[in-house]
This record gives structure tokens, C-alpha cells and sequence, in this order.
């Protein structure tokens, strides 16, 4: 009987952990395949953008031509739309956020929904052919670099006979592969190389000119506040001032006297004999220089990296450098996260509506808030938070995104038409489902209108100050 039983819990075991491990095998090629899809879609971007530029270069006549380029643009805003998620990996996502590779396509979008408004009475100009060319480089050099991410997570092998087959790595080679930052750092750095679509095109810029509602000299970011400037002590009793307001214990710098500098200071004069240690210095030409010092609770004994911007002494970082489950349960940590954010918000003296969520259960749960006053979203003042079940650190918050745009001459916008303007705006086979909501994004206040009616169509935007159709929002239907 012994022996039957201890066959029995072998066996049942053996089921067990079987079963967990073509668990992990089914999970880990899910997320390849969900990374794969991933890249796949942004060279389908890249490809239909270059598609419709090719058919404007082709067209033989002005009415082929508007089409063409307002198909092109429709593409540029999708190409947009497509690589603002966030892409399923870690470090990609970080290179994104540090390089805002969605910029081109916005710019793209802008020239080419100009060319197709224009009047014209002939084909492309030269400097119209030439901007063109342009945008066909950036398309040439988005699907050169996707390809070779494309290659980093699937790869063809052959058998004896010469048949392919094509394999994924595991998931944890994909994640260790330091290739696959690098490939987007360098794929990120040839399109910042690249022209600016619409520099020299003088009836481009002047239709900037009268659209846009700012002055090139009135630029955005707390660098441009004018807020008084702080020094490193300053920053340091700002920083334990912002963590005093949730901590459970006593703020303490006894960490961070054990820490070295890891950069020469910049222009701002700093005492070599200062007794300020700091974990380390940066500097960001719309924000600033900025200060992180590495406090701890007495409590908790919790390690926090946070950092401090020399304008205004706003807290631009905060990192929690514990694991998770040093923290305590996923909510646990998510009820600390909102307490994070909440005294963030209310020490600016905003309000912040959530605009996305991501929930990798196994991995990470990311927020993006965005600024709300007076009824309008701006999507440009933006807070990123990230809590990570796996690693360090276990809770982030990101605002440097809001203080790029803080003082934005755009938050003095009202909109020039109402609501039901920009409904009556709407074609004859939309109906609005929702009252439109107004949004700020760049230098642009828009109406945001849900509608149904045309299969894939979600959204439509209409610019607020001109009543004048924006774009739309499209998803691809699922038949």
C-alpha cells in the first residue's frame, strides 16, 4: 500500500509539475509572439506610408494626387497611433520613451495633410518632391530597423532535406538579448539624423504660421518658467519635504552619504566642499538640471531614488528601490502607488485623469495620467507610473513628459466652437455616440467625438479653434 501511494504522488507530481512547465512554455511563446506581432505591425506602418507616398510621386492628375496625400496622411497619423502604445518589452519601451519616435509621424502627418488642402492648379513642386523624399527615407529606415529587430525574435532554421522551419528564442533570451535596445537606440538615432519634413518649404510654414496659436519664442518646459532656481541643499530638504508626506517612518540621508557623485557638476556653480552627496546629476534642455538623491525610511528601511528639478525644485522622478514582494501584495503596492501619485498631484496642484492601463500580471502594471482643468485633456502633461512585480524598482513615477510641456502657451486655448459645432461637423454616415471631449495635444485643441456608423471607425477629431476635420481614430475590424 505504501508503495502504491508513494507511485500515486510521484505520478500526480509528475502531472504537476509538467503541467506548470508547459504553462510557462505556452506563457513565455505568447509574449514572443505578442512582441513579434508587435514589430510586424510598425513595419506594416512604415510599408503603407511608403505605399501612399509612392502613388502621390505616380499621379498624373491633381484630384489622384489630393487622394493620394490624404491617404498618406491618414497613414502618418495610424503609423502615429501605432507606436505610441506600448510596445511589449521592457527596454524597447524605455528607448521609445527617451527618443518620442512618434514625433516624425505626427510631423509627416502635418506636411502631408497640408499638401492635400492646398490648391493647386499642378503636380508636386520641387521642394514638395524633395520633402517627400524625405519622409520615403524615414519609411526606408523605420523597416530597415524593424527588420532586424524582426530577426532578434524569430530566426529560419533548416533540416537535412533543405525545408525551413521557422523558431522563436524563449522569452528569457529575448529579455537578456541586449541587441534588441541597442538595434532601437541606433534605429532611433538615424531618424533624429533625418531633414525635418517641411523646413524649407516656405507655403508650409507660413500655413504653420497662421494655424499655429503660439510664438516660436514662447517655448514650453519648466526651463522656460522663469521659477526660481535651488540649489543642491535646497533640492535635498525639497525631496525629504515630498517623501515626509507618506513616509511611515523619519526621512533619513544615511544612505545617500555613503553615495559618490557619478557626474562632474554642469554650469550651475556647485561648492566642491558642498556636504550635499548626491547619487548624480542630469540635465534636459526643456526642463532643466535636475538632482537625484537616494533617501531612506527609518521605518521601513525602504530605499527611495528621487528626483529633484533645479527650476521650481518640482519632483520630476521617483523610484522605490525595493521588490515587490518586500512591499507586500500586488494591491498592497498599487494602494501605495495611488497614495504616490495622489500627494504628487495634489504638490503641483493638478488634477490627473487616467488616460491608458497595461496589466502584465506576471511582469509590470503601467498608468499614463494626463493633466485635466477646466474640461480639457491634455495629453502632452503626461505621468507615467510602473510597478513591476519581477525586480527592482518596484513602484516608478515618470513626469518628465509633464514638465516638457509645463507652461505650454496651449493651456491659455479656448476652444472657438461648441460642441454641437464640431457634432454638425460630422459626416452624413457618423452618428456621435458620446458628447466630444476636448483634448490639447502639441499646439492643437481638438474635439474628440466617439461615433458609430462606419465599420473601424471609433473617433473623429475636429481642431476646436477652426472647426476643420483632424483625423480619425482607426482599428482595423476584427470580421
Amino acid at each position: 500500500m505504501v508503495l502504491v501511494f508513494l507511485l500515486i504522488a510521484i505520478w500526480w507530481t509528475g502531472q504537476r509539475v509538467r503541467g506548470h512547465l508547459t504553462y510557462v512554455e505556452e506563457l513565455e511563446k505568447f509574449r514572443t509572439l505578442q512582441l513579434q506581432e508587435w514589430i510586424t505591425t510598425q513595419r506594416g506602418m512604415a510599408y503603407s506610408l511608403d505605399r501612399a507616398i509612392a502613388e502621390a510621386l505616380v499621379a498624373s492628375e491633381v484630384h489622384l494626387l489630393r487622394e493620394a496625400m490624404a491617404q498618406a496622411s491618414q497613414e502618418a497619423y495610424r503609423g502615429r497611433e501605432a507606436i505610441w502604445g506600448n510596445p511589449p518589452h521592457q527596454e524597447i519601451g524605455r528607448v521609445f520613451g527617451r527618443w518620442d519616435l512618434h514625433r516624425p509621424y505626427e510631423q509627416i502627418g502635418s506636411y502631408l495633410y497640408f499638401l492635400a488642402r492646398e490648391e493647386r492648379e499642378g503636380l508636386l513642386t520641387p521642394v514638395e518632391v524633395e520633402n517627400i523624399e524625405i519622409i520615403r527615407e524615414f519609411t526606408a529606415v523605420m523597416l530597415s530597423g524593424f527588420n532586424e529587430l524582426l530577426g532578434r525574435v524569430r530566426y529560419t532554421e533548416k533540416d537535412r532535406d533543405g525545408y525551413s522551419t521557422i523558431r522563436y528564442p524563449r522569452w528569457q533570451q529575448i529579455e537578456q538579448d541586449h541587441h534588441i535596445p541597442r538595434i532601437v537606440d541606433e534605429l532611433a538615432m538615424k531618424v533624429s539624423m533625418l531633414e525635418t519634413v517641411g523646413t524649407h518649404d516656405q507655403s508650409y510654414q507660413a500655413f504653420l504660421a497662421l494655424t499655429r496659436t503660439v510664438h516660436e519664442e514662447e517655448r514650453a518646459g519648466l526651463a522656460f518658467s522663469g521659477e526660481e532656481e535651488l540649489d543642491d541643499e535646497d533640492r535635498l530638504r525639497r525631496a525629504k519635504e515630498f517623501l515626509s508626506t507618506f513616509f511611515q517612518g523619519e526621512v533619513t540621508d544615511e544612505f545617500t552619504a555613503r553615495q559618490q557623485r557619478t557626474s562632474v557638476p554642469t554650469s550651475s556653480e556647485r561648492s566642491a566642499t558642498s556636504p550635499i552627496v548626491s547619487s548624480g546629476y542630469g540635465s534636459d534642455r526643456d526642463v532643466g538640471e535636475y538632482t537625484f538623491f537616494t533617501l531612506m525610511d527609518s521605518e521601513t528601511q525602504w530605499k527611495y531614488s528621487i528626483a529633484v528639478t533645479e527650476v521650481g525644485g518640482h519632483i520630476m522622478h521617483l523610484e522605490l528601490q525595493e521588490r515587490a514582494e518586500d512591499v507586500g501584495s500586488q494591491d498592497e503596492l498599487k494602494q501605495w502607488a495611488t497614495k504616490i501619485r495622489e500627494t504628487w498631484a495634489a504638490d503641483e496642484g493638478i488634477h490627473l485623469t487616467l488616460q491608458e492601463e497595461h496589466d502584465e500580471e506576471d511582469s509590470h502594471f503601467l498608468q499614463s495620467w494626463v493633466m485635466k482643468k477646466d474640461g480639457i485633456t491634455y495629453l502632452n502633461h503626461r505621468v507615467d507610473l510602473t510597478l513591476r512585480w519581477v525586480g527592482r524598482p518596484a513602484l516608478e513615477l515618470k513626469a518628465s513628459r509633464y514638465f516638457h510641456a509645463y507652461g505650454s502657451p496651449i493651456e491659455d486655448l479656448r476652444p472657438h466652437i461648441t460642441a454641437t459645432e464640431a457634432i454638425n461637423t460630422l459626416s452624413p454616415h457618423l452618428q456621435a455616440t458620446g458628447d466630444p471631449l476636448l483634448q490639447a495635444a502639441g499646439n492643437r485643441l481638438l474635439y474628440a467625438i466617439p461615433v458609430t456608423g462606419v465599420e473601424g471607425v471609433d473617433k473623429i477629431y475636429v481642431d476646436a479653434i477652426s472647426g476643420q476635420f483632424e483625423r480619425m481614430l482607426y482599428r482595423f475590424p476584427q470580421r
